[in-house]
């Protein structure tokens, strides 16, 4: 064995650690596990049965027993061994989202509670090492009403393997859709919930659609659009925040040099 996981609760905080078994050069054989309340059970003796089959395993637990982690530390080196002690969730599954996907962290009818704790990327992190989350924040322009940050979802057949980077999408067939959330859904309200969760980024991984996700201020107003003011010319293409996204689409596409002829200026 070489890692382990787990998360337990303990005085009604929650701590996590995680197990890495010792790994193989042959991918199939890196077979990892995972159990939420009785599934930890049934986790931890799948683990010990077959454990020259599973590289690691993840435990979210709402208590550990003292045997089971004098175990491991027995034979696990200790620093395989991650321990998240201070997340509150119960006998569930914690949800990266801080806000209502599912009810407040530590509700424990809810299977999946919002806790703002990614726990099956952390879990599967500690154990693989090196994962990646494909979903990236980015700089805006300065623009009055705009957030400074954005979000991106880049598909895992938009990036260059080699390079680790993102394809534009005139390459490799990648397209580009834009998403505007609405009021009180900007990143300030909702952190990322509205960017993970909904639901563009699974359609976007299946079809190599890059999904944008630029961000309005919380405060101008409510986390809403500027679509009614705020222009510096008259017509369809005279406000600031059209313009600023369209200058954004040109970054991305490589243009940038050339986004004012892009854009209509």
């Amino acid at each position: 064995m070489r890692s382990c996981v787990a998360i337990s609760l303990l005085l009604s905080v929650s701590s996590a650690w995680w197990v890495r078994n010792e790994t193989s050069r042959e991918k199939w054989n890196q077979i990892t596990i995972s159990g939420v309340g009785s599934g930890v059970s049934m986790a931890t003796q799948f683990n010990l049965a077959y454990s020259s089959r599973v590289m690691g395993v993840a435990l979210f637990v709402s208590y550990v027993q003292t045997s089971v982690v004098s175990f491991y530390k027995i034979r696990v080196a200790q620093e395989n061994i991650e321990v998240v002690s201070n997340i509150s969730y119960g006998h569930t599954m914690p949800h990266p989202s801080a806000t209502k996907v599912g009810e407040a962290c530590g509700t424990n009818p809810d299977p999946i509670p919002s806790c703002d704790f990614p726990g099956a990327f952390h879990a599967l992190n500690h154990i693989y090492g090196n994962l990646k989350l494909n979903l990236f924040r980015f700089d805006h322009p300065f623009v009055f009403g705009m957030d400074t940050k954005g979000y991106m979802y880049i598909p895992s057949g938009c990036k260059d393997p080699m390079k680790d980077k993102y394809i534009r999408p005139p390459l490799r067939r990648c397209r580009l859709h834009v998403v505007f959330h609405g009021c009180f859904q900007e990143k300030n309200i909702t952190g990322e919930d509205y960017a993970r969760n909904a639901g563009y980024n699974e359609v976007g991984e299946l079809n190599n659609i890059m999904i944008m996700y630029p961000q309005a201020l919380w405060s101008r107003p409510l986390g809403c659009w500027d679509y009614w003011w705020a222009f510096r010319k008259p017509g369809p293409k005279g406000g600031d925040q059209p313009l600023a996204v369209c200058h954004m689409i040109a970054s991305l596409l490589g243009i940038g040099w050339a986004r004012k002829a892009y854009c209509g200026e």
